[in-house]
């Protein structure tokens, strides 16, 4: 439940808020506005909107002003701060597949959640920083740049989460899925509770925008939608259907050209075209195609087995497909034959009936945001989060599943508590963007490894290790972890080590003291400690270089097996690449072929 009717005395910041999406939905769940903007000249044109609709909220760019002066203006402890970094980085609409822009975790986009969460965590240190991202940073894409995003938290004390969901799970009639992260100030994540709230369809969304609110006759394409894509009018007249018919049996998502192709019906369209509108195109301009040829390129790629840039009329069905640049350019009204206005965008995305922006091409701005619903959503958690009213996890880590309402990983607490923080510092290479630990204890590597290895998942299977993960923790911290075996004996009769049964593989099953016994024993015999009770002075002490390069020399060549990952799939993508291009020369020479006897070929 929001608590717009009931202000909270909550003190929260933005971090880069581009038009304001995420800021508004803040706004609705706290009741008050926040207490600055921080930002970067950078956004400067995207967060115009949002400087207007707020004139007494400071906006504040961090490369026109120093920390001394940011420090200055937080006169009181921060409960949260709010960031939408770029998410081009992880997004699909990212094609670039080259350079240091290429999609993936190492995109240079990506730079911006990495410096944004240092500065807000190590200058402000508000009790939450969360943000919004694509959804490749929950998947396998973005999982390196998530583990960068933990390691930060780790080194000023926050623990670590995610979530991904979908605005349609959220009150709005928009398939929009997105991956918020979030940094706790606590050694443990709160469990979020699984959240729905039904959508209405999109039809009745639209008809509740008031007959006040301005931008309505602004549309992103004038005229109507069957004139100015032709093709469309073409399978109006042939279905003998109107633009309401029409629109109710297409499937969310589907286009005109998809239509064509499904039922046979291009090269009628083509023939159509060329008897009544042979020169007319969609865009308007010098250089914009025609109807024609957009077909009868479509038809090429499908011949070579390729896929096209679809520009076609869109059809939504009951529920927008997601507010971004590709969609909103070509998506038509469910029962009107137009596109949509200015103001139904802005509507499907939350923002209020007051909220302007200045030129239609400032839309794409506008898809660069969070829905202000899906906002308010987050932020009434955070704010119980803040009130200490949030049920707690025993995990240091966490992933969450709104849409399939299941926990997808999580990595349990070491109640050793400065494992985690105390000893490592993380320095960002900015030429490489290869990431390394300065300094690490033995103790803090061995149990990260355990908690890694052991651990996957949360609670399936517990802290548990197969013989092949003993072995590379063995040879991690050095031959000193030989005392394990040695006193396994001891550990078997304590009930802190199972005992191997015979007759089944060997896998031994860790107790969260049986991994801290380990690692006193290591760390005990590295400073040659005798006793139980001088532990704590030799804890101190810094492992021998000796171990700390085999540590690192570790690090090194597991960074070394992820390059090789990334090479060897780029040399697959090539040979995907290179088979697409054989077919296309088969099917060419078995055109030829049949060709034959046409020109007289020998």
């Amino acid at each position: 439940m929001s608590n717009q009717d009931q202000p909270t005395q909550m003190r929260w910041a933005t971090m880069i808020p581009l038009i304001g999406g995420s800021a508004i939905g803040c706004v609705k769940s706290t009741g008050v506005l926040p207490q600055f903007h921080l930002s970067y000249t950078n956004f400067a044109k995207h967060q115009a909107p949002l400087g207007r609709y707020w004139p007494e909220v400071p906006m504040l760019y961090l490369d026109k002003i120093s920390r001394k002066e940011v420090s200055m203006l937080i006169k009181q402890e921060m409960d949260f701060v709010t960031s939408v970094c770029p998410c081009a980085g992880l997004s699909m609409m990212n094609i670039c597949k080259k350079g240091r822009a290429a999609r993936g975790s190492d995109a240079v986009q990506n730079d911006w959640m990495l410096k944004s969460a240092k500065f807000v965590l190590s200058d402000i240190k508000p009790k939450v920083l969360w943000g919004e991202n694509a959804p490749g940073l929950f998947f396998k894409i973005g999982r390196d740049l998530a583990r960068k995003l933990q390691l930060i938290g780790q080194k000023f004390g926050y623990s670590f989460s995610m979530v991904k969901t979908n605005s349609e799970l959220h009150g709005l009639p928009q398939c929009r899925v997105r991956t918020f992260y979030f940094f706790w100030r606590s050694r443990t994540v709160p469990m979020l509770p699984w959240m729905k709230t039904k959508a209405p369809g999109l039809l009745e969304y639209l008809s509740l925008i008031p007959s006040w609110a301005t931008l309505q006759e602004v549309y992103v394409h004038e005229g109507l939608a069957s004139e100015r894509f032709r093709p469309y009018q073409f399978l109006l007249e042939r279905e003998g259907l109107s633009h309401p018919e029409f629109s109710k049996k297409m499937k969310r998502g589907m286009t005109v050209a998809q239509y064509l192709e499904k039922n046979g019906l291009v090269n009628a369209c083509i023939r159509w075209l060329k008897r009544n509108y042979p020169k007319e195109t969609f865009y308007k301009g010098p250089r914009s195609l025609t109807h024609i040829h957009f077909l009868r390129h479509m038809k090429k790629k499908r011949t070579e087995g390729k896929g096209y840039m679809d520009v076609s009329v869109k059809f939504m069905g009951d529920s927008f497909n997601a507010v971004i640049s590709r969609n909103i350019q070509h998506a038509v009204h469910p029962i009107e034959d137009r596109f949509f206005s200015i103001r139904e965008l802005l509507h499907l995305m939350g923002m209020p009936h007051d909220f302007e922006i200045d030129h239609i091409k400032d839309l794409k701005h506008l898809c660069q945001n969070v829905p202000v619903k899906t906002a308010r959503d987050i932020a009434d958690e955070v704010v119980k989060y803040c009130q200490s009213e949030s049920e707690m996890t025993k995990f240091s880590f966490m992933k969450q599943d709104n849409v399939t309402r299941k926990i997808v990983e999580s990595e349990a607490l070491i109640e050793d508590a400065e494992i985690v923080r105390e000893e490592v510092e993380i320095l960002a290479l900015e030429e490489d963007h290869m990431w390394k630990a300065e300094r690490v204890s033995i103790k803090w590597a061995a149990i990260d490894f355990v908690n890694e290895n052991g651990n996957q998942g949360g609670s399936k299977g517990g802290n548990c290790l197969g013989e092949r993960q003993w072995k590379s923790l063995e040879k991690t911290v050095g031959s000193k972890f030989d005392m394990l075996s040695e006193g396994e004996e001891s550990l078997e009769a304590s009930g802190r080590l199972e005992p191997v049964k015979a007759g089944k593989s060997k896998k031994r099953k860790l107790s969260k003291s049986s991994v801290q016994r380990v690692v006193h024993m290591v760390h005990r015999e590295e400073h040659k400690v005798d006793s139980a009770e001088d532990f704590d002075q030799a804890e101190s002490s810094a492992p021998s270089p000796h171990l700390r390069e085999m540590i690192l020399s570790l690090w090194r060549e597991e960074e070394m097996l992820r390059q090789m990952k990334r090479e060897l799939g780029t040399i697959l993508t090539r040979r995907k690449s290179l088979r697409r291009k054989k077919e296309t020369v088969r099917r060419r020479w078995m055109m030829l072929k049949g060709n034959w006897k046409t020109y007289g070929w020998r």
